[in-house]
């Protein structure tokens, strides 16, 4: 019965997002540099600014490397994942449920905790240097 909660609050939040679409706003790092560069001759050395468009560089190619190739195949092997256990639940199968649980949580590992961290980290350094302008 708890899973059975949990899923309908999963099923209600995936089926409202289209995580084929998801994205982050890497127009928006676009934007920064782009406003940024009609600021380049007023401030800063040119080092200062290589750097600066160095990082806003590797926060757009990271973006795409998270979202494409981490997030939306997570999200879809999480909605597979959900899907096994709550028919496993629906037949009260539930040492299969457990199992199937078991197996998906240990495939989250490490690299989940640090793509978060990454795009925790980029979603800051974005405010900040919107913050900035």
């Amino acid at each position: 019965n708890d899973f059975v909660a949990v899923y309908n609050d999963f099923r209600d939040f995936y089926d409202a997002y289209d995580f084929g679409d998801a994205r982050t706003h890497c127009h928006k790092l676009r934007q920064i540099r782009m406003r940024m560069g009609r600021r380049q001759p007023r401030f800063g050395t040119n080092t200062q600014w290589q750097e600066l468009f160095s990082t806003l560089h590797a926060l757009d190619n990271a973006d795409l490397d998270i979202i494409d190739y981490h997030y939306k195949p997570f999200m879809r092997e999480f909605d597979s994942a959900m899907n096994r256990i709550y028919n496993h639940v629906q037949s009260n199968e539930i040492p299969q449920a457990i199992a199937e649980r078991n197996v998906f949580l240990a495939s989250l590992g490490p690299e989940y905790d640090k793509n978060k961290a990454t795009l925790e980290d980029m979603t800051d350094l974005v405010g900040d240097l919107t913050a900035g302008l």
